[in-house]
């Protein structure tokens, strides 16, 4: 039953923190734990979820408030939100996701990866994204009943044809384009989808200049989820970058499987399909 409502938490919150990771720490033998600075309470109120303890992490410090206005922020759905308001073990489980996947992200940050072009072009484009969405909820809780209202059409229009954006534009979709699933690689977009997908991105960075204009950026609400969307950044890289190559299989260790396995071996079944076909 708790393994059921874990996995449905987990779920709502998009977290990306690998399954194995805890296995993967404790063969590294790394302790997460460290000193942190202290971040001023926060008085918004917003969830029943504040309860959630606070989370210290190398470089972060989310308060219970932070933690509240996360969930809120990630749009956890009401059945979630009453399951962390009724269960301190369900807290706790929140709770050490969230740790999990800062402290991984500390790690990526230690190894130098935020230096790297590709990971500062995501993080930018991450920011943008948090902006934007924040000041579209902002301004629908004034009244905003359109994306219209928000960045209309005529302001796109605008800002894609300005100086450096075309360049910007170009940027964002090779990134886009390398990071495409694999089975839509070997397929080049149309037209019509480049164009739906250069409208996309202008009305991203232009609800993000608006959300900036207008403090959105300065909100703590909107500190938390960039905080959290760059960690979830950074722990989902430094696992397909680090981790995955340092558990990756030796050809020796691949040699013992298949001699422990014969059945499975690619060379002894190709031998045996010559031997068929040779009769």
């Amino acid at each position: 039953m708790h393994s059921t409502k874990r996995a449905i938490l987990a779920l709502a919150l998009l977290l990306v923190v690998p399954a194995s990771l805890s296995a993967q720490k404790t063969r590294r033998g790394r302790s997460q734990s460290a000193p942190t600075p202290k971040v001023a309470p926060r008085t918004t109120t917003t969830t029943p979820a504040a309860a959630v303890p606070a989370q210290k992490q190398q470089g972060v410090n989310l308060s219970a408030q932070d933690m509240s206005l996360l969930i809120e922020g990630l749009g956890v759905p009401p059945q979630t939100r009453a399951q962390l308001a009724g269960s301190a073990e369900e807290r706790k489980a929140f709770a050490a996701d969230i740790r999990e996947m800062f402290s991984v992200a500390e790690e990526a940050r230690a190894t130098g990866i935020t230096a790297r072009p590709d990971i500062k072009l995501q993080m930018e484009l991450s920011r943008a994204f948090v902006v934007a969405r924040m000041y579209s909820k902002k301004r629908q809780a004034e009244g905003a009943a359109s994306p219209e209202q928000v960045a209309s059409k005529e302001e796109v229009a605008a800002f894609v044809k300005e100086a450096g954006q075309e360049q910007k534009f170009q940027e964002f979709m090779q990134d886009y384009l390398k990071n495409r699933p694999q089975s839509e690689q070997a397929t080049a977009l149309t037209d019509e989808e480049r164009e739906n997908l250069r409208q996309q991105w202008g009305n991203i960075m232009v609800s993000a200049r608006k959300g900036v204009a207008a403090g959105v950026d300065r909100e703590r609400g909107t500190e938390v989820m960039l905080m959290y969307q760059h960690a979830r950044l950074l722990a989902n890289e430094y696992f397909k970058q680090t981790l995955a190559e340092r558990t990756k299989a030796t050809d020796q260790e691949i040699d013992a499987y298949f001699a422990a396995h014969p059945e499975i071996d690619p060379k002894q079944t190709k031998a045996k399909a010559e031997e068929v076909l040779a009769k």
